[in-house]
């Protein structure tokens, strides 16, 4: 697994979010290694997958292989607020309008 410059990593029951700001730093963040031509792994992490990964070893192993492990659900976010004291941006599939 590759890491996001300068991001920290949080774990929650094992998997990995990170700690990006907002859309445009997760856009920056691509538009950078694309630039690069680094192969670019984005998963979007949810409170279902958190769970299912609980008991499935190959969904946690390929979920913490990412590049960049979006937090994408409401639960995922308080979870990292109440476990870590972080609070993360929630970066969902649909991109708010500029």
């Amino acid at each position: 697994m590759t890491s996001v410059p300068n991001q920290k990593n949080l774990d929650i029951l094992g998997v990995s979010l990170t700690s990006l700001k907002s859309y445009r730093h997760v856009e920056d963040s691509i538009v950078q290694r694309v630039r690069q031509e680094q192969k670019t792994f984005c998963v979007a992490i949810n409170p279902e997958k958190i769970y299912r990964s609980q008991s499935d070893c190959e969904l946690m192993n390929l979920i913490n292989s990412a590049d960049f492990h979006i937090c994408d659900g409401v639960g995922a976010a308080i979870a990292a607020k109440v476990l870590s004291g972080q609070k993360l941006a929630r970066i969902t599939g649909v991109c708010p309008a500029r």
